[in-house]
This record gives C-alpha cells, structure tokens and sequence, in this order.
C-alpha cells in the first residue's frame, strides 16, 4: 500500500520525467520539499530511497524508509536522519541538533503522513508545503515557493521580465487592491 511520503517521492519523480527530455532531470528516488512558515523563511528538505546495505556480519538488511536531509540558505546540506513510512524520525550519528531543522522535519513528516500541503499547528502558525520543481527556461531546481508557482527561477524571470519578481507581501497587496 503506497503511503503519503511515497505519493510526494511519485509526484517530484513525474515531474522530473515530464521534463527529462530537456536533460538529465530524473532523480530516481528522491525529492526535494520546502517548508514555508508564515513569514515567508524556508527550509529545504531532501527525502532519498534507502538502498538495500549489507551490516557487518555480512547479513543483507532491507531499505526502509528515506534518507531525510535539510539545507538552508547558503548552507550545505545537513542530516535529519532517517524517515519512516508512518513519519517518525531515526536519529543517525551524523544527524544534526540543531532544533528548528528538527521541528521543521517533523512538521514536514506530518504533512506527507496525512497528505496535505498545509499544516496549523497547536500555536495556530500555518506551514506549507511545496514539492521541488525545475525552472522552465533554464533547468535549475526550484526550492522557493514562488519560483515554483511561476515555474521560473528568480535569475530567469528577470532577464524574461526586466524586473526583479515581485514578493509574496507585493502580490498581496496588488491581490487585495484588485479584489477592493
């Protein structure tokens, strides 16, 4: 039975494949999600397919769940840890402390396991998610939530446009003056 985090992995993998003709897209076995919280500032995870590993004994292990990594702005990628099916985390030895990484992948978690883009939690702070893309001009990955509803990346949509694109905060307000 094909679970949430399963579906997201399908939906990053057909999009991939949609777009392959243009270059070597397809990823097989991973997707890359951002987290927005109500701010605007996101996270950048990356869920990847474990492969099957052999343990010291000599004894084949099967794959379970996905490798969950994080990156920020300008930072390397970091480890998470381990992802299962029903959305736990498993700590690694390499995975990191850092609190907000931690709370932001168990939020992602909880979204994927009941298959939603858009999680309130207790404190009523409204998170979103969106399932990595490429840019339709150039290729590039996509990780902020408004290259991927233009489906153009920031450097793209200015040379496309002549201006820089306008901030979740401008559209708003050009929203709300239309609707007035």
């Amino acid at each position: 039975m094909a679970t949430p985090l399963d579906q997201a992995l399908r939906e990053a993998l057909a999009a991939r494949q949609a777009r392959a003709a243009r270059g070597d897209l397809v990823r097989t076995g991973q997707a890359l999600v951002t987290l927005r919280n109500p701010e605007g500032l996101h996270l950048v995870y990356r869920l990847r397919k474990r492969e099957a590993w052999v343990d010291r004994r000599g004894v084949e292990r099967p794959a379970e769940g996905y490798w969950l990594d994080c990156r920020e702005a300008g930072h390397d990628w970091v480890a998470v840890g381990i992802a299962s099916q029903n959305g736990t985390i498993s700590r690694t030895a390499r995975s990191t402390d850092d609190r907000a990484i931690r709370y932001g992948a168990a939020i992602l978690l909880r979204a994927l396991v009941e298959d939603t883009r858009t999680i309130t939690t207790a404190a009523g702070r409204v998170y979103t998610l969106h399932v990595e893309d490429r840019c339709a001009r150039c290729g590039e990955e996509l990780t902020d939530p408004l290259s991927i509803e233009d489906g153009i990346g920031p450097t793209c949509y200015r040379n496309e446009h002549g201006h820089p694109r306008p901030t979740l905060r401008q559209r708003e307000a050009a929203a709300k003056a239309t609707s007035a």
